[in-house]
């Protein structure tokens, strides 16, 4: 069997529920997990293991050729039986699942989180899970009492805005950080760890990249962490935050984007006018029906003695507004407002308005908030999003800010 580098033996040991996994391409991430994976499927009973990718549209063609590739290199062809996108264990009774989160349908976090006894979540290429919710979705169902829970999270870095990074690096550890802190077991693998197992074409070429372009070569190889992507409109560290805000004298005005699809979120924010700046200081943000939506978004009428809601009325927007109403017995006045604007416009249009006047809170993680400030921080500005509905609800309260109240 081919030997596991020495800073993968905290993956052997099992010893934390998570595991983040980074490094430069070319330096064994996925390669070495496969391996693993694959000796514990094979040698271990009853681990069952769920392997996704955010998008895989075909297991059999892309992820299943590479694991028989590590069975073989493992001596291993007797121990599995190998289907369209499982491989079933046949000494073990342990078996390996390949899904992709993202299908054509939508994001399938209710499938996926329905799956049994899952015990390890392998999460390929994370850096593409855009939101930390889907993430934590999934992470509640891996609780099997069989076997030691697993969530091993295999990525290049990406940009310090991405919730991997906010929820699991930034002020705990150094992008290169190799152990344990706080349940969370760190690898992060190099191009030199690896290269002798490299091509030695591709090693010469990026030994002189590294020695005539050194910074040239860390974005090639995906070094570390980036500090900004300059398609992001609304970039964490262009954001102004708050922790406490008075409201004593503010005017507390709200705006809704109603989810209309399968896989939006439905999005409302709570703003409190204060002078020419608007502080957000709460917000419903979740996939959940309006069952759950409703009374929440009562209760923050309620709470902060709303004055003026406008609610989105395209599509589902306007039966949902007059389902609110008939259950709202308060003093806000609830506008259902009809946006003729493309959205992506709008977010843009608004964008330099929301920068200079808005300010969003610090938000505890696993709240709604946290991930709507999750979501609206990834918002990008060359229409490569998969979520659009924080920027579009937050833009929405800038202009109908600006044009009913600010004039």
């Amino acid at each position: 069997m081919i030997r596991i580098h020495k800073k993968f033996e905290p993956l052997i040991q099992q010893k934390t529920r998570y595991y983040i996994i980074t490094g430069e391409r070319g330096s064994s991430k996925s390669f070495t997990v496969n391996l693993f994976l694959t000796r514990l499927a094979g040698l271990n009973n009853d681990n069952i293991i769920l392997f996704t990718r955010y998008t895989l549209e075909s297991a059999k063609d892309s992820i299943i050729p590479e694991f028989k590739e590590k069975i073989m290199l493992n001596n291993m062809e007797g121990y599995f039986d190998v289907q369209l996108r499982d491989i079933y264990a046949t000494k073990t009774n342990s078996k390996i699942m390949f899904r992709g989160i993202k299908t054509s349908q939508g994001i399938q976090t209710a499938k996926l989180k329905s799956l049994t006894d899952v015990n390890i979540w392998v999460i390929d290429e994370a850096e593409e899970l855009p939101d930390e919710e889907t993430f934590e979705t999934i992470n509640k169902s891996v609780r099997s009492a069989k076997n030691r829970n697993m969530v091993i999270m295999i990525l290049n870095p990406a940009y310090k805005n991405h919730w991997i990074y906010k929820r699991f690096f930034d002020g705990r550890v150094a992008d290169d950080f190799n152990g344990e802190l706080d349940g969370v077991t760190y690898i992060n693998m190099t191009f030199d760890d690896n290269k002798h197992n490299l091509d030695q074409e591709f090693v010469n070429e990026m030994e002189l990249l590294r020695s005539t372009d050194y910074d040239r070569f860390r974005k090639v190889m995906a070094v570390n962490w980036k500090d900004e992507d300059e398609a992001i409109v609304f970039s964490i560290g262009k954001l102004k935050r708050f922790t406490e805000v008075d409201l004593t004298n503010a005017q507390i005005v709200a705006y809704c984007d109603i989810a209309d699809q399968g896989t939006d979120f439905l999005c409302f924010v709570v703003g409190a006018l204060i002078g020419d700046n608007i502080f957000i200081i709460d917000t419903v943000f979740t996939q959940a029906d309006s069952n759950y939506t409703i009374p929440k978004i009562i209760s923050l009428l309620e709470k902060y003695k709303v004055s003026l809601a406008w609610f989105e009325s395209n599509a589902m927007g306007l039966a949902y507004t007059k389902m609110l109403k008939m259950q709202y017995e308060g003093t806000c006045k609830i506008i259902a407002y009809p946006n003729t604007q493309q959205k992506h416009s709008r977010i843009v249009i608004q964008a330099d308005y929301i920068l200079d006047q808005f300010h969003f809170k610090h938000a505890d993680r696993n709240t709604e908030y946290y991930n709507y400030i999750n979501q609206l921080t990834a918002y990008r500005n060359d229409k490569k999003s998969d979520f659009d509905d924080a920027a579009d609800a937050t833009a929405g309260l800038s202009y109908q800010i600006r044009r009913t109240l600010k004039k």
